[in-house]
């Protein structure tokens, strides 16, 4: 596979899967993120190729802006006294899945360095209802890609 945005964000799915995290979730990749509500009381984490922007580089190469997206749910617990505890910590994951990109080339991807992370905060008055936690961190890498 040779598509810049394909390529980054299975690497990305290998770096978490292997990351140690203190919440235990696993990570796929897929083209329209869907989580399964039924299945929320865990973590869900699912990894979207989001944009590729070119732009001339040198003679035989092109510079590319790939972003990635990130998302983490999680449907808070009935039985929880401090939900604000529980959004805590799930968003102390999304600092530890920040730190595992930041400034980092990953295996399978080397060619791409991860040059920012960003994340709106978890607030969405149509899932507050649901009681679900959804966090998107959108990772940015730069790469080379050969014209």
């Amino acid at each position: 596979m040779t598509v810049p945005a394909l390529v980054i964000a299975d690497a990305i799915v290998t770096a978490l899967n292997a990351a140690t995290l203190t919440t235990p979730v696993t990570f796929t990749r897929v083209y329209v993120p869907k989580f399964d509500l039924a299945d929320a009381i865990a973590v869900q984490g699912k990894v979207v190729p989001k944009s590729d922007a070119r732009e001339m580089g040198s003679a035989s190469a092109d510079n590319a802006t790939v972003a990635v997206d990130i998302g983490v749910m999680k449907r808070l617990q009935e039985a929880v006294v401090d939900e604000k505890a529980e959004f805590d910590g799930i968003l102390d994951l999304c600092e530890e899945i920040k730190a595992v990109l930041n400034r980092e080339r990953l295996v399978g991807a080397e060619e791409a360095v991860c040059t920012g992370t960003a994340q709106e905060m978890p607030y969405s008055v149509d899932d507050a209802d649901d009681r679900v936690f959804l966090a998107v961190i959108t990772a940015t890498f730069l790469t080379t890609v050969t014209v």
